[in-house]
């Protein structure tokens, strides 16, 4: 959202705050993203090996800083030390699997805004499972915070523009309204 203060006197003294006043109400939570290591490429389902590795990406499009309140594989909690970055210089979590059975994933993140993502996700993994069953879907795009921002600042802006253009109009019909 854009906010544009002008203010006018009766002597028809205007003053304006430039630059307009520019501000983002966040009601979006985190996106939590796992990619199978090999492939990057999302699971199509929960059926891994204890050779499969994943990739946990943790993202926010209007938030550089995001809290993880839990991150916990089974009963252990990752270590917050232990992420990496991919070959797009992406940061994520790798994950996994040091035993045979359901082992579920649980996160817990939020922004800046306090949007909380939650989720629990229940992996089956098996002892020998090759790598052509794990299932997995090409992805729809990829895991990137400036492109995403730079469409909210977009949208930022034509909205400003909008109500510039508006507020304009307004003021143009009150002055002809006085003369």
């Amino acid at each position: 959202y854009v906010l544009s203060i002008r203010i006018r006197d009766e002597a028809m003294n205007e003053a304006a705050l430039f630059p307009p006043f520019t501000f983002t109400i966040d009601t979006t939570p985190p996106v939590i993203e796992i990619l199978e290591e090999q492939r990057k490429a999302e699971l199509l389902n929960q059926n891994v090996s204890v050779d499969t590795v994943l990739r946990l990406y943790i993202s926010d499009s209007l938030s550089e800083n995001i809290h993880i309140h839990s991150l916990m594989i089974g009963d252990e909690t990752l270590s917050f030390d232990s992420r990496k970055q991919d070959e797009n210089g992406v940061w994520y979590y790798p994950i996994s699997f040091s035993k045979v059975g359901d082992i579920p994933l649980f996160i817990d993140v939020s922004d800046e805004a306090g949007n909380h993502n939650k989720r629990l996700i229940t992996y089956h993994v098996l002892p020998h499972l090759s790598k052509e069953q794990v299932k997995t879907v090409e992805k729809k795009n990829t895991v990137s915070s400036v492109e995403s921002k730079a469409n909210d600042y977009r949208a930022a802006w034509i909205l400003g523009a909008m109500a510039s253009v508006l507020l304009l109009g307004i003021v143009r019909k009150l002055y002809a309204e006085k003369h």
